[in-house]
């Protein structure tokens, strides 16, 4: 527990840490929009696999 608390120290005092995450965010939101693409142009099974994927990325 010690070492994670010293970890979100690090990321409060450094910006580079935050803009990393934000970016991440953006990464699956293009990931999401991707999936409703695929949804609608192959059909319910890709739009599942996909969308599992990104969930898995999120959480």
């Amino acid at each position: 527990m010690h070492g994670a608390s010293s970890r979100l120290v690090e990321v409060d005092g450094t910006g580079d840490r935050r803009e990393d995450s934000g970016c991440q965010k953006i990464y699956t939101l293009i990931l999401l929009l991707l999936s409703i693409g695929l949804h609608i142009v192959f059909g319910d099974c890709v739009s599942i696999t996909s969308y599992s994927r990104v969930k898995a990325l999120l959480f």
